[in-house]
């Protein structure tokens, strides 16, 4: 499984979870707790909506996301925000960026379709050159801009995931030909070693819908030693 499909839990609110406007993103790993309390402080004044911890939403004995899963920040403003906050200053998005590059996490960025922000992501990334962030340019469908999306992982520290293109209820790309010529632009512009897999699946869709590995091994543009890659490797070499 991909680390990334645990984005999803965030609907399945358990009563005793922090108030909703502290769920704006979802941080996983061993001192999540911690982190949590940490940003909770540190941003309040800047009123940057976010986070809590996983375990207040799947427990802490879910075997799908145990306490070594690696640290990533999946940041849910609206896309509007998002956008508009993309525009400020570096000194904005100082804090933040500083907090996440020193605890070595991951920032998801949940961008609105699309090439209009992608100037304001990649010049993010170049502020934070020490920062890594996480894009899913597919997750909207096959749109015009997804692939000056798929662009940003040029920038070293920028990665993408498959969002949008795995079969079930998180697909948007439902005819395999797009999907192919997708993979194919991606692999060809940023390479196969900046893709991981997500397929955005809870259960039961889990239950109906091709096993990642089987989907992706129905990609005939990629080879075997690039399906690796995007299944596994690459979260490793993200992740540590």
């Amino acid at each position: 499984m991909t680390h990334f499909d645990a984005h999803i839990v965030a609907s399945q609110r358990p009563p005793d979870a922090p108030p909703a406007e502290l769920a704006g993103a979802v941080l996983y790993g061993a001192h999540a707790a911690e982190q949590c309390r940490r940003l909770r402080d540190l941003y309040a004044e800047r009123r940057w909506q976010h986070a809590e911890a996983l375990s207040h939403l799947v427990g802490p004995d879910d075997e799908r996301f145990p306490a070594t899963s690696p640290g990533v920040i999946d940041l849910q403003l609206a896309e509007a925000v998002e956008g508009a906050q993309l525009r400020k200053a570096a000194s904005d998005w100082w804090p933040l960026a500083r907090a996440v590059a020193a605890n070595k996490q991951v920032l998801r960025l949940n961008l609105p379709p699309g090439a209009s922000t992608a100037v304001g992501v990649r010049r993010l990334a170049q502020r934070f050159d020490r920062t890594t962030f996480l894009v899913d340019p597919f997750r909207h469908g096959p749109v015009a801009g997804w692939q000056a999306q798929v662009r940003l992982a040029e920038q070293h520290n920028i990665w993408l995931t498959t969002l949008g293109l795995v079969p079930g209820a998180a697909c948007r790309w439902p005819r395999h030909d797009e999907i192919e010529e997708a993979i194919y632009f991606t692999t060809g512009e940023v390479g196969a070693g900046k893709l991981l897999l997500a397929s955005g699946r809870a259960w039961p869709d889990m239950r109906s819908a091709p096993a990642p590995e089987e989907w992706l091994g129905r990609v005939t543009s990629l080879e075997q030693a690039e399906r690796a890659l995007v299944l596994e490797k690459n979260a490793r070499d993200l992740f540590g």
